[in-house]
């Protein structure tokens, strides 16, 4: 059992017993199953061609940012059955963890404070196009770091779970990621950007050119949810993710999963991952995070997409 160690500041280092992690496991578990019966009940409406349906479409960011109604609707479940969850952390009597979402929370800064972090629909451009590609994400970061992880995908019937130091999971059986060391035996995955500028188009063309051409790789994928290729690496399904411009509640809980599967995850400039720097390498192995961090650094991929180092 771990035990607590109390502070008295928002930002000093401590860590959270096991049967609160075995707590917070399952009441993730239970608020992305509830957003995910959201997402099912839309996607049943749609493929009944019910005339009542409205998915409530706007943009954010660009054209290409969408959000929906849904999107809100899940998030707000989520937070509703999470912010039940207190604990005493700090020896000052029981409080509820902070909150970084998508929707209603995403300027929130990132502290040491245990702070669930949710997206509550991954690959909203997916959901709006009845694709496959999309899910619930609900991670829970301490001293900044992800410890415990949540990604389901109702399309595809796959709930991935992750806690430190107890291994990842796919529908409840163990996961590991493929080993695979060699790229002309992998399959790479990049994203099509919100940045649709000539730089950052350039940097993404040339990066995929150079996978397939130079590394000829067995395939290079393309989908629209960044917790959704992440879990993909970490069960073997893909072998190397990349990119630049995700925030952090699209990486955290598939960091613990990756990490618990044995996948290498790092920052694009080959540092430590930092959930707020918008950018992550996850890879089976480092060999194959080799090549992509080496891609990054040739096309400037960082800069390219957000602008700055």
């Amino acid at each position: 059992t771990v035990s607590v160690l109390y502070c008295t500041s928002l930002n000093m280092a401590f860590s959270l017993k096991a049967e609160v992690l075995d707590d917070a496991l399952q009441l993730a578990l239970r608020s992305a199953q509830a957003a995910a019966a959201i997402m099912n009940e839309c996607y049943e409406r749609r493929m009944n061609h019910d005339s009542t349906f409205d998915l409530g479409m706007d943009t954010k960011s660009t054209d290409a940012d969408l959000v929906t109604q849904y999107d809100k609707k899940c998030e707000e479940v989520v937070i509703e059955m999470l912010q039940e969850f207190a604990v005493d952390v700090d020896g000052t009597g029981k409080k509820p963890f902070r909150f970084l979402t998508e929707e209603s929370r995403p300027d929130e800064p990132l502290l040491d404070w245990p702070t669930w972090i949710v997206d509550p629909i991954d690959g909203t451009t997916g959901f709006v196009h009845n694709s496959f590609d999309c899910g619930v994400s609900v991670g829970l970061a301490v001293n900044k770091q992800p410890v415990l992880g949540v990604v389901i995908l109702p399309r595809l019937q796959e709930t991935f779970t992750a806690v430190e130091g107890r291994g990842a999971f796919l529908n409840g059986k163990r996961l590991r990621a493929s080993g695979c060391t060699l790229p002309n035996k992998a399959v790479y995955c990049t994203h099509c950007p919100y940045n649709r500028a000539p730089a950052a188009m350039d940097a993404l063309l040339g990066m995929n050119r150079e996978l397939m051409v130079d590394h000829r790789v067995h395939a290079l994928r393309s989908y629209g949810s960044a917790a959704m290729d992440a879990c993909s690496v970490a069960m073997g399904r893909l072998d190397c993710y990349f990119e630049v411009g995700i925030q952090a509640w699209d990486m955290c809980a598939a960091v613990i999963i990756l990490r618990e599967a044995g996948a290498v995850v790092m920052d694009v400039n080959g540092g430590p991952l930092d959930l707020t720097r918008r950018g992550m390498i996850s890879a089976a192995t480092p060999q194959l995070a080799e090549v992509a961090l080496a891609l990054c650094d040739k096309y400037k991929y960082r800069e390219a997409m957000l602008g700055s180092a």
